[in-house]
């Protein structure tokens, strides 16, 4: 039901003098109100999944991290715990030269440690 239609019902509500049908209607305003504001919620966080599951298509797993395509290359390297699991892509730091024997990446997120190598 469109909102002019009900507007338009309240005020014939009104005409004819009619309070239990005039109430009626502004309760169903109300309601109409929440519903819409519902539904906007809803696309919005539908929205957001979709961007999220447009990110899996766009990643790809190489050597220990995910990578973007961009336009001017390859970005990265990318946590994959984090994507994995959240589908969020979290920017490996790059560790000091003293740890490089553990790891030479480290998420900041998660705190998952990698050494990562660029794909060719």
């Amino acid at each position: 039901m469109e909102i002019n239609v009900l507007k338009d019902l309240l005020k014939i509500a009104k005409a004819i003098n009619n309070f239990e049908l005039n109430q009626k209607l502004m309760e169903l305003q109300q309601e109409l109100m929440q519903l819409q504001d519902e539904n906007r919620t809803l696309k919005d966080r539908v929205r957001e999944l979709q961007d999220k599951c447009n990110k899996s298509e766009e990643a790809r797993w190489a050597d220990d991290a995910y990578w973007v395509q961009k336009a001017e290359g390859l970005d990265g390297p990318f946590c994959t715990g984090c994507f994995d699991t959240n589908k969020q892509l979290v920017r490996l730091t790059q560790m000091g030269e003293v740890f490089h024997d553990i790891a030479t990446h480290r998420c900041p997120s998660c705190h998952q440690h990698c050494s990562p190598k660029k794909p060719e």
